[in-house]
């Protein structure tokens, strides 16, 4: 995609109706912002729904100050504002919206990076809550979750609230959410449809009297550090490219405005890795010292560690470890090298602005041809071409001009 900036022409006025108080959002304004200033002339309306003023927003201010197109998320106008025919990209929470284009999550590959990332913690009972009730997000995370987890041989216990409606109520819904963590057997791993759930289901373990991690580790989605971080066990959460997701809607509107393309198109946003945090802190391995093995090459990931190095650090024979190390995580001690290494490399790719020798020179790679090939086999994709399909900065998937 070229930088350059178009010839001077009259600035295109979008109606921009988000919020800016989460992380998602704040997200794709940055994306947005990003795409208008490589566009050169956009101006923006930035009222946004429920909020200026205190009066509710209806389809005659827009009219009034009669925009090109809309960028909006689902809100209880909705219907209103697409009725005035414009070109619309919407960010959808209960369900897609078929009369305009859409941007959403790839909810199955979030519910799949989840269920990866906790069998890797050795875990063989799993869960997951959340409100498929309600959000159609929800339902398609537990679906990539539950599906990647029967790819491994795996099941996993759902939980949804017990009386769905238009609003949940967490003061009702707890006495369901402790009664259904206590029937679960543990170590159990649990996905959480979301980062305020998550927040939700530490009281919940708190009342069933759950240790988080030693019982229950909890992974959610969104990484808004303000509930993170700040939840009373720490959160570990799968962290959402919003940037390039507002991009992408920046850039799918604008096609709309130059009718490069009709309405009702679909644009995925990606998720980019797991933001570790204390919830998920444990490994559950019944056996002490291959847990101890395991996290001694979690620790040494960006070192270039042999499995004579972990030998050494455990103290059992090299026989006696092999054996009881696939007995414990159905890998090779060298399998759990490499993949633990290649996943630290494909975090840095994303994390950092070094280039591919450079990473692989930290890591002690010897030769970059090589862990190319290797991220290949892991990735499906070369390390460059994972960086410019899921780096925060990359191009987006509809980069394309018709």
């Amino acid at each position: 995609m070229s930088t350059r900036q178009r010839p001077m022409q009259h600035a295109r006025r979008v109606a921009l109706l988000m919020e800016a108080s989460r992380n998602y959002e704040r997200g794709l304004l940055s994306g947005i912002a990003r795409y208008a200033a490589f566009r050169g002339a956009w101006e923006f309306y930035r009222r946004i729904p429920h909020i200026s003023g205190g009066d509710r927003l209806s389809a005659d201010h827009l009219r009034h100050w009669n925009p090109d197109g809309i960028i909006v998320r689902e809100c209880p106008e909705l219907s209103e504002l697409l009725s005035l025919g414009l070109p619309a990209v919407v960010f959808p929470s209960t369900s897609p919206v078929e009369s305009a284009s859409n941007v959403v999550v790839d909810d199955h590959a979030v519910g799949h990076m989840a269920a990866e990332y906790l069998i890797a913690r050795g875990f063989r009972h799993f869960a997951y809550c959340g409100m498929d009730g309600l959000f159609f997000w929800s339902r398609n995370r537990r679906d990539g979750f539950v599906a990647a987890l029967a790819g491994s041989g795996f099941s996993a216990a759902t939980y949804t609230p017990p009386a769905p409606g238009k609003h949940i109520d967490w003061n009702r819904d707890l006495p369901a959410l402790r009664s259904w963590l206590e029937a679960l057997p543990t170590p159990v791993g649990i996905m959480v449809c979301n980062d305020d759930f998550s927040l939700v289901l530490t009281e919940a373990c708190k009342a069933a009297h759950r240790r988080i991690p030693e019982d229950i580790a909890l992974i959610g989605v969104g990484d808004d550090e303000a509930i993170c971080d700040l939840a009373r066990v720490p959160l570990t959460s799968i962290r959402l490219n919003t940037e390039r997701g507002g991009y992408d809607a920046a850039q799918l509107l604008d096609d709309l405005m130059d009718r490069r393309r009709s309405n009702r198109h679909t644009v995925q946003i990606p998720p980019l890795h797991v933001v570790e945090r204390r919830s998920t802190d444990t490994l559950d391995v019944a056996d002490d010292l291959v847990a101890q093995a395991m996290r001694f090459i979690r620790d040494h990931a960006r070192d270039p560690i042999h499995v004579d190095d972990v030998v050494r650090a455990v103290p059992l024979s090299r026989r006696a470890l092999y054996t009881r190390f696939s007995s414990a995580t159905g890998q090779s001690i060298y399998e759990y090298i490499r993949l633990t290494r290649l996943d630290l490399f494909a975090r840095l790719l994303l994390e950092t602005d070094l280039r591919v020798g450079e990473i692989a020179l930290s890591m002690g790679f010897p030769d970059e041809k090589n862990v190319a090939r290797a991220f290949r086999r892991f990735r499906g994709m070369t390390p460059l071409a994972y960086r410019r399909r899921l780096g925060p900065g990359a191009p987006p998937v509809h980069s394309t001009r018709r």
